[in-house]
């Protein structure tokens, strides 16, 4: 239990740093944000990441319980989904799998079948993307390559882990201007009611110079996109909250930029929902200059994410979803 508690202090103290800054974390300071974090969790269940990423300690109790905190995430989640459901998601292969039809690329799953097998893949693509199966938040991920490198080497590594070899993607050039190096993927969250999927938000996730992927637990930047237009209305956040109204590694306007394609990201999002066995859903679309891939599903919601920024929450939005749901099973 003492390794608990310590452990609990010693991650709100290291989420102080990047919220408040350096000289935040002191004695007094972290004893009043960690009664902070409790109180919270007690009135909104609340974690330590909703307390700081949302920052619910500046804000007064009227506008607190407005949001949607991660314990309502896990508690909405599990409910429309199932845990079965849920937790098979967390499996890439499976996701893959299941919507396999809207991936419009080559996958090999790992281990793989030979030697031969993994060295023409490698090979016929030049370079590879290799997922590490059941990884989140942008873990596991690496571009390989078949010039100078020893594919034998990445056979061995291959062949002891449960993952993924994809087939890169190519993104709308519009879109690689915010950041070439990695994928800029728009993330989706629906939920179908009946025949009707709704579209509950949308962001524009964005990596950083260098950075193969965009997700913001690795340093990127994301920003609501207007569900009518596809355009960002406002500027794009990193995981502390700080505002980039261009993106800072090139220099291109974020607030005001425009998705390319909105109307076929959409209708690409509905047509998988559909297609998906889950109810709500979260959905990383990447947009090529044409078309639109599937890059993966998650039964997820990113409470934090949908919400930073925003004067108000979502709860109420969510509750009245998870109310039309259930009326729509009687």
């Amino acid at each position: 239990m003492l390794i608990k508690i310590k452990s609990w202090i010693e991650k709100v103290k290291y989420l102080m740093v990047p919220t408040l800054g350096e000289e935040s974390v002191r004695p007094v300071s972290v004893i009043k944000h960690c009664i902070g974090v409790v109180k919270c969790r007690i009135l909104y269940g609340s974690g330590i990441d909703d307390y700081f990423e949302l920052r619910l300690f500046e804000k007064k109790h009227s506008v607190r319980k407005t949001y949607f905190t991660s314990k309502d995430a896990r508690r909405f989640l599990f409910l429309v989904n199932g845990i079965e459901n849920s937790l098979k998601f967390c499996d890439k292969i499976y996701m893959y799998q299941v919507l396999g039809r809207f991936l419009k690329r080559e996958q090999l799953f790992c281990p793989p079948q030979s030697f031969n097998e993994f060295e023409e893949f490698i090979r016929r693509h030049g370079t590879v993307i290799y997922k590490k199966n059941n990884s989140y938040n942008g873990t596991g991920i690496e571009r390989w390559s078949a010039n100078g490198t020893d594919i034998r080497k990445l056979y061995e590594i291959a062949r002891n882990e449960s993952a993924i070899l994809d087939e890169p993607v190519i993104q709308h050039p519009d879109i690689a201007r915010l950041n070439p190096d990695s994928v800029n993927t728009v993330r989706i969250y629906t939920m179908k009611i009946k025949d009707t999927c709704h579209i509950i938000a949308a962001e524009l996730r964005m990596g950083r110079a260098g950075q193969l992927i965009d997700n913001i637990e690795k340093g990127g930047l994301y920003a609501a996109v207007d569900l009518n237009t596809g355009a960002i209305p406002d500027a794009a956040y990193d995981l502390w909250r700080n505002k980039y109204t261009v993106h800072p590694d090139t220099g291109v306007e974020i607030a005001g930029f425009i998705l390319p394609n909105w109307a076929e990201v959409l209708r690409f999002t509905e047509e998988c929902a559909h297609a998906c066995p889950l109810v709500a859903a979260e959905w990383d679309i990447a947009v090529r200059e044409n078309d639109c891939v599937l890059i993966e599903a998650n039964a997820n919601v990113r409470n934090c994410e949908i919400q930073m920024g925003a004067s108000h929450g979502r709860k109420k939005q969510f509750k009245d979803l998870e109310k039309l749901y259930f009326q729509s099973l009687s």
